[in-house]
């Protein structure tokens, strides 16, 4: 906990010295021949992120000061709804970064559980693909057994086991990422669900360029969770091609949570928790350069 004050307060540092120079601290870094348009273009857009930075990085730190926070909800979302409640941003499911430029992803400390990138249903015969594999390859639900649910992952270059009957793989192709569907005795049984690679590759680079990844120690009290928002770390994006190598190579996940509503006013509609594509944050250095504070500059 100690390292993650000391680089928050040297980056609070230098985000107060960087004020004094006119928020321009790398034009020494700049080549003396005039860059191309499209390197003035990409200088412009990451000065004007890390200023997006630098206001969510003094949001983050009077949150941080506050202590410890009450939930606004239960269940696995509340650190990060509570986290956007405190910076007075809406819940919303838009495909754009959350925070000026920025996506934010906030976890508690130890947390085992995957970083869910952006969710991209699948496409496929069917017209709602999703659907359609729920109701060929789900599974019953352990308190209706009339109903399906499919909780699974899909690994490039490894089956993964679906149910008692089936299993899922990932391959992919010049254009698609292929989900190929086997039987219990391993058999290809279909291969018709995909996902476009052109598409991929534009909403990781539209949400995802740029991340703040947040963490916060937890506690209960009479039953209810709070936060104590206590770490935060800025990251690049290595780039499209990068984000597809580590699906090729099975770094990069696909989680499908697709179920359907017990309840008797909707018995039986599908509910889909998204087709997500996700990552351990052990990984997450394959993916992303960290900003070096002291250097004003992201990590290779």
């Amino acid at each position: 906990m100690q390292s993650h004050v000391k680089v928050i307060f040297n980056l609070w540092v230098n985000i107060k010295i960087t004020c004094k120079l006119g928020g321009n601290i790398i034009s020494n870094k700049i080549n003396q021949e005039p860059p191309s348009k499209k390197i003035q273009e990409s200088i412009t857009k990451e000065n004007d992120v890390k200023r997006s930075m630098r206001i969510l990085l003094s949001k983050f730190i009077d949150i941080r000061n506050k202590g410890y926070i009450k939930s606004i909800r239960k269940g696995s979302t509340g650190v990060g709804a509570t986290f956007e409640c405190c910076i007075g941003k809406k819940e919303d499911s838009l495909e754009e970064p959350d925070f000026y430029g920025v996506e934010i992803k906030v976890r508690r400390a130890h947390s085992k559980s995957k970083i869910s990138l952006f969710n991209y249903a699948p496409l496929g015969n069917g017209t709602y693909e999703s659907k359609r594999l729920l109701e060929k390859y789900g599974y019953p639900k352990k308190n209706d057994k009339h109903l399906k649910r499919l909780y699974a992952e899909a690994i490039c270059g490894n089956m993964t086991k679906v149910g008692l009957w089936y299993y899922f793989e990932l391959i992919i192709n010049e254009n698609k990422l292929i989900l190929n569907v086997y039987n219990h005795r391993k058999k290809l049984i279909d291969n018709t669900t995909y996902w476009s690679i052109e598409t991929l590759k534009e909403k990781i680079s539209k949400k995802l360029t740029y991340l703040v990844l947040i963490k916060a120690w937890r506690k209960y009290n009479e039953k209810i969770e709070y936060f104590k928002y206590f770490s935060f770390d800025f990251y690049k994006l290595k780039g499209c091609d990068k984000f597809i190598e580590l699906i090729k190579n099975g770094i990069i996940k696909v989680i499908f949570k697709i179920d359907t509503d017990s309840n008797k006013e909707k018995y039986g509609e599908v509910l889909s928790h998204g087709v997500s594509f996700e990552i351990e944050e052990e990984n997450l250095s394959n993916l992303y350069n960290l900003y070096d504070i002291k250097k004003d500059e992201f990590i290779e």
